[in-house]
């Protein structure tokens, strides 16, 4: 299912665009970007993370209510992207057509959670979407998901991107994140109306089985590759095995890219308020009369229209 992710007011918006789309080094002035892995190797040690002992630590992983607290250190007045035209990226597969609709009401594989580490050093997770990029690699999630404000480090520990998730499984593979980008006024000030990221990511990651627990030799399944021991080294102890003086680490299978997996949803900003628009997310916590309707284990999804904010 193919739709638009509507982003209504957003200031900057193309910007930030900009920077997952074309060249991330050359992003517009107010737009922030920071490494996340910054290699290869990097990247499996986080994914290694995540797939441990059964996918414990994505099991484990708790919703990031972060957000919720941040008390704006500056309010947003308005500047030179304020000012932009409304526009619409549209979603991979619909680049040619004149419209984007659609009736069917599936839950779509491009909805996911990004987990990382918070501030407490624990496994968290928010709600987030694959979008449509040039090179099918883009990540749209909460800017708050993304930077660290409660320590003001620049970004959370041991990103990923996990589309489809569902109780431990990873149908399409763990995206680990290379690089965010959000405005300037949230890394800054904690803007809370610039409240969103981009993030690129690797090629997917799977294994090729599940997990570890039976693991008693690299025989077993077949699921190491023996290295060098200056190669073993560089691997988390997750992501290798050392086995009657022999060197292993994980042998991962490139899952190939984001959006060729699971496509991209299509974006629109500067819109105007009162349009109706499709929400989708892992809801968690408790209604207004206390029962716990939602557990955050599975995605939902709600109908309504776009409305302005008040304080």
């Amino acid at each position: 299912m193919k739709r638009t992710l509507a982003f209504g007011g957003v200031v900057a918006t193309a910007g930030l665009l900009a920077a997952g789309l074309a060249a991330p080094a050359t992003a517009a002035g107010d737009v922030v970007g920071t490494p996340l892995a910054t290699t290869a190797i990097a990247g499996k040690n986080i994914a290694a993370f995540w797939f441990a002992e059964g996918a414990a630590n994505l099991i484990a992983a708790t919703p990031y209510d972060v957000e919720t607290k941040i008390v704006a250190k500056h309010i947003s007045t308005g500047g030179p992207a304020a000012d932009s035209k409304p526009g619409v990226v549209p979603a991979i597969g619909d680049e040619k057509k004149s419209t984007a609709k659609s009736k069917n009401v599936n839950l779509p594989k491009t909805s996911g959670k990004v987990f990382f580490l918070g501030s407490d050093k624990k496994p968290h997770w928010c709600t987030a979407s694959s979008i449509q990029s040039a090179y099918k690699n883009l990540v749209a999630t909460a800017g708050s998901c993304v930077y660290d404000t409660e320590s003001n480090k620049a970004t959370l520990d041991r990103w990923v991107f996990v589309p489809g998730y569902y109780q431990g499984k990873t149908p399409w593979g763990v995206y680990v994140g290379k690089q965010a980008f959000t405005h300037y006024d949230f890394d800054v000030y904690e803007d809370g109306d610039r409240d969103y990221a981009f993030v690129t990511v690797y090629n997917g990651l799977k294994l090729p089985h599940g997990g570890f627990a039976d693991i008693k030799k690299p025989s077993d399944i077949g699921s190491f590759v023996e290295v060098t021991e200056a190669v073993y080294n560089t691997y988390s102890p997750w992501a290798r095995w050392k086995f009657e003086g022999k060197f292993y680490v994980w042998k991962w299978i490139d899952a190939g890219r984001l959006g060729d997996n699971v496509g991209g949803q299509g974006l629109a900003y500067n819109q105007k308020v009162g349009k109706p628009v499709f929400v989708f997310g892992y809801p968690s916590g408790s209604h207004p009369d206390g029962n716990y309707a939602y557990s955050g284990k599975t995605l939902k999804w709600s109908y309504g229209k776009t409305f302005a904010a008040s304080a």
